[in-house]
């Protein structure tokens, strides 16, 4: 069993076929937003995860 929970709406998930890894961010944004901050501006966000070896 997977399970994901975010409370952003949006998730980038990354793979690469020479390695046996999965890479998920939540985002809440375009890609590159980062720059598109002001300055003093902030966010915070939570994410869970939840793997189970499958019987």
């Amino acid at each position: 069993m997977h399970c994901i929970a975010s409370n952003l709406r949006r998730l980038v998930v990354f793979t690469n076929t020479t390695r046996d890894l999965v890479a998920i961010e939540p985002v809440s944004h375009v890609n590159n937003a980062i720059n598109l901050v002001q300055a003093g501006e902030s966010m915070s966000a939570q994410m869970s995860i939840l793997v189970e070896r499958a019987a």
